[in-house]
């Protein structure tokens, strides 16, 4: 994916980083970036003898991001390291950079993931197949959901962005994007947005845990390979956009594209077997208000792609906002 927000290096830098990770003697046999990614670069590099390795770059300076997504590599460290002793495949780090005093990015590099993203190999799946590893995706998120956080929110030092409650939280994630969408122009109904997530405050305030909610689990992020004839996960990445929040919000950074989640019975099942939660009506809305913020996120977030994706994704996503907005005042009225 082609993203004006990825740093691209010359062999020569990615060469000088690699020493400062592996040491003078390193020999660097191939560097290859990846494209698939959609906001920073990452490369994969072979070194030594069949040594393998992925670096990653941060976003430059002084490039354009939308407010949240300032320094969000610090997040997805973060929250590497919160997971290093846990069931989910996760990378390891094997090394980190944030003084950008060699190059003026935050990088790192990581282990290499084995297996082919879920999203390259979705058309090629049964629906059980799909299943099965949606079920397997549960059962990392519902580990991950363990972890709590001591305020609501993006994760930062900043006191005054780390919220008692969840609506203020909300209110204040969605105040960044908006204010981001104003700032370009975009035609958006800031006003019905805003409407219905004054009138679902209440919704919000039962949330009473701050919950370590990844947001961004989608098919690309999801790596799987066949061993023994069955489909497994083998690894899960970038987590920067990382907050603690609600964990019904981790389904609909799943499955940003389905309006009722009920339609993924098995996924909801799955979660109650592994947490003994039980879904609600004002869980199935409040998945609703987080679809609309991702979405708003991904209309916003266009600027930065090249055309034919830029008129795609915002042709798909204002639509998403209008339905969700429409679910959303349904709900007010019952």
């Amino acid at each position: 994916m082609k993203s004006i927000t990825k740093t691209h290096l010359t062999k020569e830098t990615i060469k000088c980083l690699c020493v400062q990770c592996f040491g003078e003697a390193v020999n660097i046999h191939e560097i290859t970036e990846l494209n698939e990614g959609m906001f920073n670069s990452a490369y994969k590099i072979s070194y030594d003898d069949q040594k393998e390795t992925m670096l990653k770059i941060s976003v430059s300076p002084d490039t354009k991001v939308l407010t949240y997504e300032k320094d969000m590599m610090r997040t997805e460290l973060y929250v590497y390291d919160l997971l290093a002793d846990s069931k989910i495949p996760a990378p390891n780090v094997i090394y980190r950079d944030l003084s950008r005093e060699i190059i003026p990015n935050d990088y790192f590099f990581m282990t290499v993931l084995k297996g082919k993203t879920l999203q390259s190999l979705q058309k090629k799946l049964t629906k059980d197949e799909i299943i099965g590893i949606e079920e397997q995706l549960v059962e990392y998120m519902a580990i991950m959901h363990q972890h709590k956080g001591s305020y609501f929110g993006y994760m930062t030092r900043d006191v005054n962005k780390q919220f008692k409650t969840w609506d203020q939280a909300v209110k204040h994630m969605f105040d960044m994007i908006l204010k981001d969408a104003k700032a370009q122009h975009m035609k958006l109904p800031y006003e019905s947005i805003t409407r219905v997530i004054d009138k679902h405050q209440s919704l919000l305030k039962e949330i009473k845990e701050p919950r370590l909610i990844d947001f961004d689990m989608w098919a690309g992020n999801i790596f799987i390979s066949n061993i023994n004839h069955l489909y497994k996960i083998t690894g899960i990445v970038d987590f920067e956009r990382s907050f603690y929040g609600d964990p019904m919000a981790e389904f609909a950074g799943h499955n940003f594209f389905i309006t009722d989640i009920r339609q993924k019975k098995h996924m909801l099942d799955c979660y109650h077997q592994h947490t003994n939660h039980v879904f609600s009506d004002h869980d199935f809305t409040r998945y609703q208000i987080y679809r609309l913020y991702l979405m708003v996120i991904m209309y916003t977030e266009t600027y930065r792609y090249k055309k034919m994706h830029r008129f795609i994704q915002k042709v798909l996503s204002k639509m998403m906002i209008k339905r969700c907005i429409s679910v959303l005042e349904k709900a007010l009225k019952e």
